[in-house]
């Protein structure tokens, strides 16, 4: 096992999780969102 094999791998799993992390943040936003134009339309 050399280091870069352990780098690429490294790199490889901080990409998905960049990317896991970027989709649970839209999806949140989307939702707060939804959340916010049902309040709007409740009024």
């Amino acid at each position: 096992m050399n280091w870069f094999d352990v780098w690429s791998k490294v790199k490889f799993y901080g990409v998905a999780l960049n990317v896991l992390l970027m989709m649970w943040y839209l999806a949140a936003l989307s939702f707060v969102d939804r959340k916010n134009k049902v309040k709007k339309f409740n009024k």
